[in-house]
This record gives C-alpha cells, structure tokens and sequence, in this order.
C-alpha cells in the first residue's frame, strides 16, 4: 500500500514520461522510503538521483526535483536555502510532499509562500500522511528506537512524543481507508496509551467528521510495553526471531554517530558507483546492483540485511547481502517455522534444485537436446539467484544452530521457559527453589555469556514478584556483568514496567504470570506437537483472538466514548481456537502468510468523491486508486473485519508473529505495530544508553 502510493500518487504524476527527476529526502523520509521501495523501484519510474537534502548537492537547474519531507523546522529552511541563490537554483520547478500535515500553528506555509525564489518554481504542494514504516504486509513501526525510555516514565517531551505518536497512528488507519475504528486502550498505571487513544479519537473526528463510514468492522487497540515483559527478553526459535536476535541483525538501530560513519566508509563507494551507473545504463543494472548489495539511497548498510560468503559459479569467493524483507519468497515462506524445520526445509530444497533443473543438469555435464539447452541458458540468471537466495537461508540456519550450541540454549532456553510461562515443561507450577539453584548456577557459569546472563536476570526480575534490590544486586554481582550492563539493568527496574496496581505484598517469590495463562501453558505443555523451548506464546496471542470473539475484557481494555458502534463483537464461523485448541505446531502456512490481496485495503481514500469531500482528497495526499474497496481473502462482497494493534515501546517478533497466525486462523485481517521494532539487544542498548546519559547529566 505505502509502495504504491509512493509511485502512483507521489512520484508518476510529477514528471512526463520523456523526463528525469531528482528526488530530495530527509533522514525521517528516506526510512519511509526505504522500508516500502527497494532502490530500482523508484530510479525505474523516472527518477535519476535520490539525495538527501542535508548534504551539499551539484545544482541542477534544469532539472525538476521532487522534496518529500518531514514538515519540520530544519527541512523547511534546507528547502528554502536551495532556492537562495536567485541565478543558480538547485532545481527548475519543485514538487513538494510533506509526509505528514504542518499543523495550524506552523509558519512553514507561510515562509514558502513568501519565498519569491521558490514560491514561482512549485508545481506541487501536499500533505501526504506516510509519516511511518510499512515494514510488513501485515506490520508497521514508527523507527522510534527510543520510545521505551521517553514514554516509561513520560519525560520533559512528554506532550510531544504523544503528539508524535498520535499523528503516525491515524496516518496508519488513513492508509488503511479506516474513518471511524473503535478505539480501545489498556488501562495500566501509565498514562499514555489512553492518552493517545484520545488523542488519535479526536484527530479521526475532526478529519471524518462529515464523511460516512465505511463497511465492516475494525477495532483499533493501543497497549504499552507493560502488557507482556517476558517477550522482550526471551530467546525465540522461530526463524525470524532467532535471526535478528542472534545473528544481530540491525532493526531500528540506535542513531550512534560512530557506527552510523564505519557503516558510511564501508558502504560509500559501492552505493555511489551504483546510484551513478544507473543515470547511465538504460538496461537497470546498477540499479540491481544497489539492491542486491542491501544499501539504500545514501550508501548505508539497511536494516534487516545479512552479509555472508558466496562462491559463483566460477569458484569464485565473494561476499553477498541477502535483504530479508517480503521480495524474497523464501523469507516469507520460513520467517515463522522452527529453526529446525527452516534448515532441513531449506538445506532439501536446495539438493532437490541442484539435482532436478535444467540448469544443473547442463553444469553436471548431461547431453541435453537443443531446446533443453536453449531453455538452460535462458534460466542461468534465475538460477543463480535462487540457489544464492536458498544458500542465504542455509547459512543463516546453520549459523542459528552454532550460537544456539555456543550459548548452551537448549539449557537457558527451559529456564526462561519456566519463568515465562510459570510452569515447568511437565505442566507443574514452578517452585522458587530450583529456578534460584538453576538461575545460580548459569550466573556463575564462565562459559555463558554476560549478555545472555543480563537477559536471564531481566527475566527472572520481571517474571516474578517479590524480588528484593538486595537479591537482584546479589545477581549482578554473581553473574560478574560489566559496570554498563549493570547501570542498563539499574534502568530497566526505574522503568517501573513491572509494576502493577494490584500487586500482592512483598514477600517470598512468585509467579507473576496470572492463572488463566498458568493453566493455558499447562496445556500446551502437555501437547506432543509443542517444541519444550516453544511453550511460552505473547499475552498478545490471547488479546487478538478475544477481540475478534467479542470477549476481551472491558475493564482492563475500555472503549473511548463514541467510538464503539464498529467494533468487532464476534467470531468467524469455523475459526479454529488459538487459545485453547490451535493447530500443531506453531508453523506459518507457506504462501499463506502473505497478505491474500497483494491490494489489501484502501490507500489513502478519507476523501472518496462519491462522498462529495473532495477537498478532503487534497489536503490528504490524492486519490484513492479504487473507490468499493473490498478487504483481503476470497473474494465475496463482505469486507473483512479489521484489527489494528498499536505497542507503545515496541513491538516484538513474537508479537508479529502472532498478528498473521491469528490472521490466517480466523479469517480476521490483523496490522500490528509499534513505536519501534524491540529486540533484547535493543532492549539492553537503550537502558544502556539511557543510563549513560544520566551519569552525563
């Protein structure tokens, strides 16, 4: 959807075909590119240099220029200082988007208008509400790394950040063609998410006020980081999950300025040759090149890519990056199994290939006939890019299974297990004495590592009730961390997640996992067809399939007033319980995991012209590219009911996870975002940096 809307309202309709345009970004913009486009989808389209507008350009006067930007202070006057020279513009006209609405206190209007070196050169002036990243087809964030500490407790940015936030979801359910949602919170004992709950109300009315809702139901539901701890820190081993988190693979890094320059030395001059050939080659090839190579519009390393060793075809070393995103099947295909079942499925897949096709049949040395020969050459390119792509995921298996030895995991993994869950993987309540003798015993241990230690003492902290500061320095100590690990742990406990306003008196440690979900993991504990280190699913899981039954709790998540006339109140006819029955395994259906509309739901379409608001299709960023816009699946005239997840601090792989299963089950289409992709390494990182900046001051 936000693809498409790149192309089709922001980037076609601004050139002639015969014609090239430059196209001008700023930090906040290029991630919102660069999470939905690959770098050949938009240089194909016509546009011949993506730039940033922070760095010192070569004038093109000649030339038109597309800006899309944030509508904030230092990108308005880098906009206005392009134009300063009256006989040396830096373009001929401008088109100009701004990713999310100025606000009516802003003068940014104002001082373009008043520009008479600028003002007379625009063609185009909106405001297109794409302010966030579509990281999945079913998955969102709003690369806000630092979240978790500015909302828990809010700081002096406070109002902003809320604001902030506000603004990114309602642009989310704008792309989603969603007017009027039922808003739900979690009540919890920090303010934010029913603050931004009536926040994003308010924005949603004032924007639709005269507007008719659409068919179908949808419930839009904010929680916060609070809702489920252990899934922040728990090691994961379904693939997705297991790559990012062991391999270390970058998702919404941390802006450090050192990282941010080794990355722009190594990167540089590979991004630059691309970006340049391509002005030159009309056959696209370094166009290809920069993809492939996992760099984006300014040279540096993406996130989520994985470097790794190749040898081509003629037995030649060298390194490839394979881009994990939804452009490769495979990815989409594995990112939910079992580690287990991604390096078998891969590694016979790959055998399968290199003994059946036509291709490898010919490098064996086969007589093939004429047409089989044809047909082998043809299919060469194809070929070796889908035996690099299999040898990827081989890789990435392989490597998931050395650190899982390395790191003793299948050890760790039943201990977090157990805190997790509150129960042992026999379906027993878990006794404080022997996870204190197993706890001890891995903090003491030399051959785990300090970083997989710090997890398993943020988990047993957050999973259990009653531990003293005296026992949790004791831990420290024993487990020998490192003075920052130490003063990143010292944060998270200032955090005050863990708290709870019905928390029972301090005492003995116990189980802080409630009984409803003790009893459910005693189930699946029992379950033959559950991995041992599998048993633990996110309280999300259970949240989803209760909003979709028209059962989730209305004390603990409250209905802002006015809001709930399209909330979902039932269940699908023959959707299979995720709760309390499920299907086997805990595995992605192959294809199925994809969205089953590659259009689903509508861009931006508050302004439909059949609804007579077509200024409202203006001030939001063009039309809609279809007007009866009919949800996901099978086709029938009914639209799909709608469930949009917001995580205030971050959201997890396990969490997005269960958005598709819960997706795929009950017929329901699920979003789920966060202010942040979390990871435990992110987590440890922020807590770090936090606790860095007060020892600074």
């Amino acid at each position: 959807m936000c693809k498409r809307r790149i192309i089709e309202e922001m980037v076609r309709p601004t050139h002639g075909s015969e014609e090239y345009i430059a196209m001008i970004v700023d930090d906040k913009t290029l991630k919102v590119l660069n999470c939905c486009c690959k770098v050949s989808d938009i240089l194909e389209e016509g546009v011949t240099v993506v730039e940033k507008i922070d760095k010192k350009r070569q004038p093109l006067p000649e030339l038109d220029a597309l800006y899309f930007l944030s509508p904030d202070n230092h990108s308005v006057k880098l906009l206005l200082e392009d134009f300063a020279n009256e006989k040396r513009p830096q373009h001929r006209h401008v088109h100009i988007f701004f990713s999310s609405p100025l606000g009516e206190e802003s003068s940014h209007m104002e001082k373009i208008a008043a520009n008479p070196r600028l003002f007379p050169r625009i063609k185009t002036f909106m405001e297109m509400n794409l302010n966030f990243a579509a990281y999945e087809s079913r998955t969102f964030h709003f690369d806000s790394p630092r979240s978790l500490i500015e909302l828990f407790p809010l700081t002096h940015r406070g109002s902003e950040v809320l604001n902030d936030i506000a603004d990114k979801i309602l642009a989310v359910c704008a792309t989603l063609g969603e007017k009027s949602p039922e808003i739900r919170y979690q009540t919890s004992p920090f303010p934010p998410a029913e603050q931004i709950a009536r926040n994003v109300a308010t924005r949603i009315d004032n924007f639709t006020r005269n507007l008719q809702p659409k068919d179908g139901r949808c419930t839009l539901l904010i929680v916060d980081r609070s809702i489920d701890l252990a899934t922040m820190v728990l090691h994961e081993y379904t693939y997705q999950s297991m790559v990012f988190d062991v391999l270390e693979i970058p998702v919404c890094e941390l802006p450090h300025k050192k990282e941010k320059e080794r990355e722009k030395e190594t990167t540089r001059e590979r991004r630059n040759s691309a970006v340049g050939d391509a002005q030159g080659e009309k056959d696209g090839q370094a166009k290809e090149k920069a993809d492939r190579e996992g760099v984006d519009a300014e040279g540096y390393r993406q996130d989520d890519t994985f470097e790794y060793d190749y040898t081509n075809p003629k037995n030649q070393k060298e390194k490839k990056v394979a881009v994990l995103g939804e452009q490769d099947d495979l990815w989409v295909r594995f990112r939910h199994l079992h580690i287990s079942e991604v390096y078998e499925n891969a590694a016979d897949e790959l055998k399968e290939l290199a003994n059946t096709n036509v291709v490898a049949r010919l490098h064996k040395g086969e007589k093939l006939s004429t047409a089989d020969t044809a047909a082998a050459i043809r299919q060469l390119p194809q070929y070796q890019e889908t035996i690099a792509k299999y040898f990827a995921h081989v890789t990435m298996s392989e490597r998931c299974f050395a650190e899982y030895e390395s790191r003793q995991l299948a050890n760790l993994g039943e201990l977090e297990q157990d805190l997790a869950t509150g129960v042992e993987k026999g379906g027993q309540p878990i006794k404080d004495v022997r996870i204190l003798t197993a706890l001890s015993a891995f903090l003491s241990s030399p051959t785990i590592k300090k970083e997989d230690k710090w997890r398993l003492i943020a988990l047993y902290f957050l999973m259990m009730e009653g531990v003293t500061p005296d026992a949790l320095d004791e831990m420290l100590d024993r487990a020998n961390l490192t003075l920052e690990q130490k003063a990143a742990m010292k944060k998270l406990v200032k955090l005050k997640l863990h708290e709870s306003e019905d928390a029972g008196p301090s005492g003995k440690p116990s189980s802080r996992v409630d009984k409803d979900r003790q009893n459910h993991f005693k189930q699946r504990a029992r379950r033959e067809d559950i991995f041992e280190l599998s048993r633990f699913e996110p309280v999300l899981k259970g949240v989803l399939e209760r909003t979709v039954k028209g059962t989730l709790d209305k004390t603990k998540f409250p209905c802002i007033e006015g809001t709930g006339s399209r909330g979902l109140g039932g269940a699908k006819k023959g959707g299979s319980s995720m709760i309390l029955g499920g299907r086997g395994k805990d595995k992605e259906r192959g294809e199925k995991d994809k969205d089953k509309d590659g259009n689903s739901g509508a861009m931006w379409d508050w302004g439909d012209a059949s609804t007579g608001a077509g200024s409202a299709v203006s001030a939001a960023g063009g039309k809609s590219g279809r007007g009866d816009t009919k949800r996901g699946g099978a086709g029938g005239d009914k639209e799909k009911d709608r469930i949009i997840i917001f995580v205030l601090g971050g959201v997890t792989f396990a969490e997005m996870r269960s958005a598709y299963e819960i997706s795929n089950a009950l017929g329901v289409e699920v979003f789920i975002g966060g202010t942040s992709v979390m990871t435990p390494r992110h987590l440890l990182e922020v807590c770090n940096l936090a606790a860095s900046e007060r020892a600074l001051g």
